[in-house]
């Protein structure tokens, strides 16, 4: 018993001779992490505060316009639409693989009465990824999510069209943005888009078109590398929405590449500074296009459009708007001649005031608004006649033809080009302060 208090003793003595030098390195530990998390909040606290201050208010515009396009959703059940079916069992089924461990699903079993279905035939991923959040981390039912997920799709293409505008604009008029960002959540198509047809893949896929022009612009005006990540990451989302918005939207892109370059020196900076990344974004979305257009082989698609009713609707839009009676048009093809006429009037307009006034900041922002114009002009062709012969030569559109695949590009083309209109309107005119000048001396 002696000899165990003797050792007892001696490791007593030996941990208080070392117990300072424990005490030391603890509070060196201690004061390193403190520090560490002083720095941190310091940079956070400095980083939220640089963000209010440089925060452009008229932005919350955005909040008012989603809670009137939102409003009937919130009141009721998401609404049995064309996409209803779609939504709901891909809601469903997305939220039960995903908390199985699942997180990357290929096959949903419960569709077509159990016969199954590829994940990705025509909906993406990210906008089942987009209810995720809402159905698995809120446990929300699967309509509360869609509602949610649709409420935040449209925040961030408000958000995304008032960062085109500042692209296309000079940044003075700071209340531009925040109009366009409300005006294309207002727009005819988007409630068509939410309440008729209900397609969330397609509003996520308008959410990130217009992050993806503004990233375009940014990317083939800079010789900093460090702005082409954002031409891959916009494209690699905006694939992940929706197969055939991001296919005419690529092709409208790449077309107005072309049509849009006033000399050899523009194409040579388009290819240098904007298909590169715009390609990489789309070989990130390899393995999930791959994928898709391998499960085609178990969806028989083709017999859809066997049906004859089916192959004209790209070209529907043109037979009603010579129908101006008092509703205007019928069916679901006449639901979208509001929306059509609005882009046509910004179009027509932006190029007279383009032509008659120029642009008030540069050749530079010009020629982007040239390109927003050829986007959309191309984009409505394809929903008239005179698209015909571009169906007849590309197959592979008789498939996404549907007019409302054009209309997602040119709802979002259109609202930035009012966003043009206005500026140009309501810059001061210099002719005019001149005669004031004159008849006051």
């Amino acid at each position: 018993m002696s000899n165990q208090t003797t050792n007892d003793a001696e490791l007593v003595a030996k941990f208080r001779q070392v117990e300072p030098t424990f005490q030391k390195q603890a509070a060196l530990r201690l004061a390193f992490v403190r520090s560490i998390a002083q720095v941190l909040l310091n940079r956070v606290v400095f980083g939220l505060r640089k963000f209010l201050k440089n925060l452009n208010p008229w932005l919350l515009l955005i909040v008012p316009a989603c809670y009137v396009s939102t409003l009937r959703l919130m009141k009721g059940r998401y609404p049995v639409s064309m996409s209803y079916p779609a939504n709901a069992i891909f809601g469903f089924e997305w939220t039960q693989q995903f908390r199985s461990g699942i997180w990357y699903p290929h096959w949903m079993e419960y569709t077509f009465a159990g016969l199954g279905s590829p994940t990705f035939h025509f909906y993406g991923p990210i906008c089942m990824y987009a209810v995720l959040p809402f159905t698995v981390g809120f446990h929300t039912s699967v309509s509360t999510g869609l509602l949610l997920s649709t409420t935040l799709a449209l925040v961030v293409m408000g958000l995304g069209v008032a960062r085109l505008t500042v692209e296309l604009c000079p940044p003075q008029r700071r209340w531009l943005p925040g109009i366009t960002g409300a005006l294309v959540i207002l727009a005819p198509y988007t409630w068509l888009d939410i309440y008729v047809r209900g397609s969330i893949a397609e509003t996520w896929g308008m959410a990130f078109l217009p992050w993806l022009l503004a990233a375009l612009f940014r990317s083939r005006a800079s010789r900093d590398p460090r702005e082409r990540p954002a031409v891959v990451v916009t494209t690699a989302l905006l694939g992940l929405c929706h197969p055939p918005v991001f296919l005419i939207s690529i092709a409208s892109i790449v077309l107005c590449m072309l049509i849009t370059s006033a000399s050899w020196r523009d194409v040579v900076d388009w290819f240098r500074r904007g298909l590169p990344p715009l390609f990489a974004g789309i070989a990130l979305d390899g393995f999930y296009l791959a994928s898709a257009i391998y499960d085609q082989r178990y969806v028989q698609v083709d017999c859809l459009y066997q049906d004859k009713d089916y192959l004209p609707t790209n070209r529907m839009i043109a037979h009603e708007l010579s129908r101006f009676s008092t509703k205007i048009a019928d069916g679901f093809e006449g639901d979208m001649v509001p929306g059509f006429l609005v882009g046509g009037l910004a179009v027509l307009w932006a190029s007279y005031l383009l032509w008659r006034k120029g642009h008030p900041d540069g050749a530079m922002r010009s020629l982007n608004a040239l390109f927003i114009i050829g986007v959309s002009i191309t984009s409505a062709l394809m929903m008239t006649d005179l698209g015909k012969g571009v169906y007849e030569l590309f197959p592979i559109f008789n498939k996404i033809q549907f007019s409302w695949r054009w209309l997602t590009v040119y709802t979002v083309t259109a609202t930035a080009l009012w966003g043009v209109v206005l500026l140009i309107l309501t810059q001061p005119n210099p002719d005019r302060k001149s005669t004031r000048l004159n008849s006051s001396h």
